[in-house]
């Protein structure tokens, strides 16, 4: 379901989403996990208006011009358009069929680029910032892991409490370069750095 926002704006209010603001609704017991795993727009509602009135919510909103209650009205309006939808759909499905089917949305935990992907096939292991390895959609798949290394990029950057270590395990090909040539890149990103830290690594590897 498209939101009608750029792809820059679509991911900033998505990380607000699921970073920031999930990790005060969880503080402040509103949820227990996510905000984005929150799929009724009628169960988010009064999540949301709980959210608002947290202090750290309105210090951190007005500090963005607005961008948390943005991102807020954005993912009701998402969350409003998929149920209406889903419901659409399933009364298709039930007059055609005589049942409704339910439909899993899987495309976060199991994205499509990394379906049929082996780490020992040939470009599977990726070389450091080398665009030409590892990366069998040509880009950086976003994956859970990435999800969060760029969430705790900016918390980090904006002075949050962030884990102090993270230990990646696994055999070639499952991501783990990728990973941290990924946050070396939101670091840049998050600081305004204008490329010249991921510069800076990447020379050490060529």
């Amino acid at each position: 379901t498209s939101i009608g926002k750029s792809p820059k704006t679509a991911k900033n209010y998505s990380n607000a989403v699921s970073g920031g603001m999930s990790k005060w609704a969880v503080d402040a017991g509103l949820v227990q996990k996510s905000l984005d795993e929150v799929t009724n727009v009628d169960d988010f509602q009064p999540i949301a208006a709980s959210l608002r009135e947290l202090p750290i919510y309105e210090a951190r909103n007005t500090a963005g011009n607005g961008m948390y209650g943005a991102a807020l009205n954005c993912f009701a309006d998402y969350l409003a358009n998929a149920n209406a939808n889903a419901n659409a759909n399933a009364n298709a499905n039930a007059n055609a069929n005589g049942e409704v089917s339910q439909v899993v949305d899987s495309e976060r935990l199991f994205p499509e680029g990394l379906q049929k992907w082996a780490g020992h096939r040939d470009g599977g292991v990726r070389r450091p910032f080398n665009d030409d390895s590892g990366r069998p959609t040509g880009q950086q798949i976003e994956t859970p892991l990435i999800s969060r290394l760029r969430e705790w990029s900016a918390d980090l950057v904006a002075g949050e409490k962030v884990p102090r270590a993270l230990l990646l395990v696994g055999g070639p090909g499952n991501g783990k370069t990728d990973a941290v040539e990924g946050c070396i890149d939101f670091f840049d990103e998050e600081m305004g750095a204008g490329g010249k830290l991921k510069a800076a690594f990447a020379s050490k590897y060529n």
